[in-house]
């Protein structure tokens, strides 16, 4: 019987590290930059916010590439990359329209090989799929009021 229950906590203990980690293929960074960088070395951005020890940047003519979505300029940005005293910790990119939401939900969850943590606020026309790696957070963010949408890539050692 002892020995039944000491196998028991052993598997128990092994599993422990697993719970809470959502998935795997971690990026090593967002858009071909990798975390920490100094954005401010990278002569083609340009700050569009200075909060403090926040920096928002954008690149000219900057592309995002993700199979059969089309992730264009909404209102004049699509990409914007985030420093937190000055290293490189968030990316964010926005998309228009449902089948845009669906392709990415779905590419992001084979490509992560881990189900998401599903969020509606129907008060707010908001639907947000979210990932929870042990560095990085994944959330894709829909507005089906607006049907426009964002996924934000942030790098949790820097920020917290």
């Amino acid at each position: 019987m002892n020995k039944y229950i000491g196998l028991f906590l052993l598997i128990v203990i092994l599993l422990i590290p697993m719970i809470g980690n959502s998935f795997v293929n971690e990026p090593s960074g967002f858009n071909g930059i990798k975390w920490g960088t100094d954005l401010s070395s990278i002569k083609e951005m340009k700050v569009i916010i200075f909060n403090g020890s926040d920096i928002a940047y954008i690149k000219d003519n900057d592309k995002f590439n993700i199979k059969g979505v089309t992730l264009d300029n909404y209102r004049g940005v699509s990409i914007i990359y985030g420093a937190y005293k000055g290293h490189f910790y968030q990316g964010a990119v926005m998309f228009r329209g449902f089948g845009s939401f669906n392709v990415l939900t779905d590419k992001f969850t084979d490509d992560l090989k881990a189900k998401p943590e599903v969020v509606v606020d129907k008060n707010r026309h908001i639907i947000k799929f979210l990932w929870l790696g042990k560095k990085v957070y994944i959330e894709i963010t829909y507005n089906t009021k607006f049907h426009v949408g964002n996924i934000i890539y942030t790098y949790i050692p820097i920020y917290y």
